[in-house]
């Protein structure tokens, strides 16, 4: 239907935001998953897809952001991340009072391995009041980055202030609990540790924190395990995380 709208308006540039997406999507699948696509008739062309973003991202009049946000995702696994970058930097720039956009650029930089640029950022978050801020949720995101830096003692005292933040949201404290627990395990504070994930245990689970603090119960996390952490700092608002190993 969209792609019928576009051929009668080509003027109405929002409209390709989904079809240029759906290339994408389409082009991106697995082979056994892509062959079934061929055979109903659905094809895509990562190009194409991408071409379609771009223009709804410069000329789109309700969806440009949208198209911006999905291009920045687009780029990253590409290995593009000073342009994915870019793309959110613009977003930033037109939202000055999401700071969701600012927690996904202090993502990029910690995924393009620029970590002190992504303390700073969730510094500045913090030092600035933006209105319904989830201050635990960047205090987590701080907490990581600090690890993630090196500087045990720091992310243990970021985490530690999330956890016990007034208004800490269920979802926000469990987080806080399991990335505590791994700094503790880094420290050399096994049993500590331990009682962090048996708390994160006693919650609701979501996003798969119970399977992740049943694992490191059995076995502690060491510096093996942070290299193959997700850099991007935990969950990740504008998808932007690529897929842990």
């Amino acid at each position: 239907m969209l792609r019928d709208l576009v051929r009668r308006y080509p003027d109405l540039v929002d409209a390709k935001l989904i079809t240029g997406a759906f290339s994408v999507i389409a082009d991106s699948l697995d082979l056994k998953t892509k062959w079934l696509a061929w055979l109903l008739g659905y094809r895509g062309n990562l190009e194409e897809g991408r071409q379609d973003m771009e223009l709804v991202s410069e000329k789109g009049f309700l969806e440009n952001d949208d198209a911006r946000t999905l291009l920045a995702n687009r780029l990253h696994p590409a290995g593009k991340l000073r342009t994915g970058n870019g793309k959110t930097l613009r977003i930033a720039r037109s939202l000055p009072e999401n700071y969701l956009v600012h927690l996904d650029m202090a993502a990029v930089e910690m995924l393009s391995n620029h970590p002190a640029q992504a303390l700073n950022t969730y510094r500045q978050i913090l030092a600035k009041d933006y209105p319904k801020l989830g201050r635990a949720a960047v205090l987590s995101r701080l907490g990581v980055a600090s690890r993630m830096a090196g500087d045990f003692a720091e992310s243990e005292r970021r985490l530690r202030e999330a956890s016990e933040t007034s208004t800490v949201s269920a979802v926000s404290l469990a987080i806080a609990r399991l990335e505590l627990g791994k700094t503790l395990d880094l420290e050399g504070q096994r049993g500590a540790a331990v009682e962090q994930y048996r708390r994160v245990l006693q919650n609701q689970d979501f996003l798969g924190l119970h399977q992740d603090a049943s694992h490191w119960m059995r076995k502690p996390f060491d510096r093996a395990a942070m290299r193959q952490d997700n850099a991007a700092g935990g969950v990740v608002t504008l998808g932007l995380t690529p897929a842990t190993p």
